[in-house]
């Protein structure tokens, strides 16, 4: 951005795409809403694969793919 640009404001409205899926804390557990990422990395204290995180470029392409999909 041009540094002698007079801005009045900046609006931010938030995350588009989150790295995390079946977080409880903050996600939706239900069947219907699971996204399955391609590699998404462990990053639950369990180490069960209940909670991933994207780690590829694969992952992200998916979480992409997922919250385009989504009618709500």
């Amino acid at each position: 951005m041009d540094e002698k640009a007079d801005l009045d404001f900046v609006l931010f409205l938030g995350d588009y795409i989150y790295e995390t899926v079946n977080d409880p804390r903050f996600q939706s557990t239900s069947p219907e809403r699971e996204i399955k990422l391609p590699n998404g990395m462990d990053t639950s204290a369990a180490q069960d694969g209940s909670r991933t995180a994207a780690s590829t470029l694969a992952d992200y392409r998916a979480l992409y793919k997922a919250y385009r999909s989504d009618p709500v």
